[in-house]
């Protein structure tokens, strides 16, 4: 694109410097964002199709609710997807429902804690954590009637930043493994069992909210593949665990299953993510009954300049850095053809559309001290 980009900074408006990897950061991401804006749009959804603007911004990151409000309204989403994990309190919900009311949005969605970061490591999982969810959730939304959402994936933080220390992604993924093994987790289904019984099990008795459950995770964390086999298991362990197929459902979100496919760069890599998000898509086809919601998240590093820069300069394994996915942002014509193709695989069925699209200085909360972003 012809159009130069700046940013505002304390000292006023100034161009991006290319050779500082948080200014390369920026401009490709607004390079990207804003081409896919103009030429790869899709058009407003259908009315089966419920739009949300995830506020973890706010909740989590401390953004302004006036920095966020003109966001939703332009992009005309329907409503906004709640971080439970980021409301503290009673007192602290209520506040929100408040804020809510005043700008006149309603909630569509929740998104879950996993105890104690992500669940599958801990002895004995904490089920105050869901409870607490399911409280906060009911606090701004009493008729029970919006969706829970809760990632499938095992993980521990402090060995997936260990990439931080220089640590390899095989590497990272040789000790998750073992510790997994440890506790008797060795395979994916056993991931997916770990957290819909845990959920399950958790949960208030007489709640009517139903539950889904996302797949799949950034490339770093253990998360289940999409196959025929994951997702025939997945549905008959949700079946075991819960009475009936109304209680659950499926999340599939975009930027994570694009961004657990191999990223290379030239013209073959191209072809071969068109051909391993088609099988994808044909497994969530035949699944299609049990898709409840789609997180249309950005958070795809992939393979571009800014990436291969914070790797050299920090001294980190590149795969490492892709694999955490950073970018916080979509910018990637793939993620918005499989949105396409999801809407067209539901047909008139109803279901959540989630944009988990963030300012890219939430990537500081992931990349710690390696990234250095001015939040304002």
């Amino acid at each position: 694109m012809s159009e130069k980009f700046h940013y505002q900074t304390a000292e006023g408006e100034k161009p991006f410097d290319k050779e500082q990897v948080e200014d390369l950061f920026l401009l490709l991401n607004l390079e990207k964002a804003r081409t896919l804006a103009k030429e790869h749009s899709l058009e407003k959804p259908a009315d089966n199709v419920h739009s949300a603007m995830d506020i973890s911004d706010i909740i989590n990151d401390e953004m302004e609710w006036q920095e966020i409000i003109p966001i939703i309204k332009e992009g005309q989403f329907a409503g906004v997807n709640i971080p439970t994990d980021g409301v503290k309190n009673t007192e602290q919900g209520k506040q929100i429902k408040r804020e809510l009311r005043k700008h006149q949005l309603e909630v569509i969605s929740f998104h879950g804690s996993v105890d104690p970061y992500f669940i599958g490591l801990t002895e004995k999982p904490n089920r105050n954590v869901i409870k607490h969810d399911f409280e906060i959730a009911d606090i701004l939304d009493s008729s029970q009637s919006k969706p829970i959402n809760y990632d499938l994936k095992s993980a521990e933080l402090p060995l997936v930043n260990k990439f931080q220390k220089g640590e390899t992604l095989e590497q990272i993924h040789q000790a998750q493994r073992e510790k997994l093994e440890s506790k008797g987790i060795k395979s994916d289904k056993e991931i997916i069992e770990s957290v819909i019984k845990h959920v399950a099990e958790s949960r208030p008795a007489n709640s009517k909210r139903q539950v889904v459950f996302e797949t799949r995770q950034s490339i770093i964390l253990e998360s289940p593949e999409i196959t025929e086999e994951n997702l025939k298991f997945f549905v008959e362990t949700c079946q075991k665990y819960f009475d009936d197929d109304s209680q659950w459902g499926l999340t599939v979100d975009v930027g994570h299953l694009l961004g657990a496919l191999a990223r290379e760069k030239g013209i073959e890599n191209v072809k071969n993510l068109r051909e391993e998000i088609e099988k994808n898509l044909q497994v969530l086809e035949k699944y299609k009954q049990y898709i409840k919601m789609v997180h249309v998240s950005g958070t795809v590093t992939a393979h571009t300049l800014a990436s291969y820069k914070l790797a050299e300069r920090e001294v980190l394994d590149v795969e490492a850095v892709k694999g955490w996915s950073m970018h916080q942002v979509i910018d990637n014509q793939f993620i918005v053809e499989i949105v396409k193709r999801l809407r067209e695989i539901k047909g008139e069925q109803d279901f959540i559309e989630v944009s988990e699209v963030r300012p890219i200085h939430s990537a500081a909360k992931y990349f710690g001290k390696t990234v250095n972003f001015d939040k304002k």
